[in-house]
């Protein structure tokens, strides 16, 4: 099934407005406020997937049969949504192509796309049967930046770059900038930890014409609960984890419940991961990050060894979201540069060109300044 958001007044297009937060149609400015979505679209797959979670690491009181019924109930969702992408493009691909509500013209779209514009008349288009159960996204974090205010943060920042070409930060340059609402996992982790190990205090005295060097040994541990809240994971195969990881952090507390308008004018396309296919990389970097808070607790001390350290997960949950991203094609001298900027922050990730001019005469100048201390140190003599 496609939507298409038609204006009530005009039959003009309508599309998501990030300065107003409504549903706006740019022809007649009616606009609409954003309500949730009917029964038939909410999220039925959720409960049950979060369930599954709790029950897998809540500790052994917990059931076989209740672990084994939520994980039926999820992989149901996930085989009912599945075969609804594949019935679809299976219908397509046997003669039945999609076709635009608003002007009839036919579709194409990739197996993954949730939300397009058509290539004729430009009409936001949501391909809702791709975003049901365990598909749906439970919440969505609504662009802030629009897109004028997008252009002129990415120049903004073009300006910044010490050793980018001089003719490379200018607003004709600009060659595409797009909205995407990017497919992510954030979870929520329970935390047990305990560190123990020896540190010294070492103290150097003299005694008459004697140095003395003293040395203390004292036995360290810490017991923490340490809970961690919205940690992101793109769920993006075509989206570079890296890059990812760099364009954060976002302001999580702006999330609202999702709901199909949000997507109207922006490109957004289904998961590629599940949430468990995720967990390895997420449990390791949250362990990371504990270990190294418990670690930086152990203060005061002139060395510090860790001989042994545990921990275990008391709970682990997660959510499916969609994170606001826009992507910059930005063509400088017969090649294209993309850049990804946070649609919420406008902090920009990318590597612009390098001035060779530029550059070189920077470590001229470096190495012009090295030259003169050693000189007047007498360093060169």
């Amino acid at each position: 099934m496609i939507l298409h958001f038609s204006c009530p007044d005009c039959g003009a297009d309508m599309a998501y407005s990030i300065k107003l937060g409504k549903l706006y149609c740019q022809h007649c400015e009616h606009s609409e406020d954003i309500k949730p979505d009917p029964e038939q679209w909410q999220n039925l797959g959720g409960q049950a997937m979060d369930q599954a979670w709790t029950d897998q690491f809540a500790g052994p009181e917990q059931s076989a049969d209740q672990t084994q019924a939520a994980d039926q109930a999820q992989t149901a969702d996930q085989t009912q949504a599945a075969d609804q992408t594949q019935a679809a493009d299976q219908a397509q691909a046997g003669g039945q192509p999609q076709v635009c509500p608003n002007c009839g013209s036919p579709i194409e779209a990739s197996s993954r796309a949730c939300s397009i514009r058509c290539p004729y008349c430009d009409s936001s288009l949501i391909l809702a049967d791709r975003l049901q159960r365990s598909m749906r996204p439970a919440m969505i974090l609504p662009f802030r930046m629009d897109s004028e205010a997008a252009r002129q943060a990415f120049l903004k920042w073009c300006h910044k770059g010490r050793f980018a070409p001089r003719g490379f930060a200018g607003s004709k340059n600009l060659k595409k900038i797009r909205p995407v609402y990017v497919p992510y996992w954030l979870y929520d982790l329970d935390l047990d930890l305990s560190v123990s190990g020896i540190a010294t205090k070492v103290n150097i005295y003299v005694s008459g014409d004697t140095e003395y060097t003293e040395t203390s040994f004292y036995s360290v541990a810490r017991q923490m609960q340490l809970d961690y809240r919205n940690v992101p994971h793109d769920a993006s195969e075509k989206m570079d984890d890296t890059v990812m990881a760099k364009v954060q952090p976002y302001d999580f507390s702006q999330m609202k419940e999702f709901a199909i308008p949000y997507l109207a004018g922006f490109e957004t396309d289904q998961r590629d991961y599940a949430d468990d296919e995720l967990l390895p990389l997420v449990r390791e970097q949250v362990g990371v990050y504990a270990s190294t808070f418990a670690r930086s607790t152990i203060s005061g001390y002139s060395t510090v060894n860790i001989k042994q350290e545990d921990s275990s997960f008391r709970k682990i949950s997660a959510k499916y979201v969609y994170l606001p991203l826009w992507f910059i094609s930005y063509p400088y001298q017969g090649k294209e540069y993309v850049f990804a900027m946070n649609g919420q922050t406008g902090k920009v990730i990318g590597t612009p060109p390098l001035s060779q001019l530029k550059t070189t005469g920077w470590f001229a100048l470096i190495s012009g300044i090295i030259f003169a201390i050693l000189l007047a140190g007498g360093l060169l003599l």
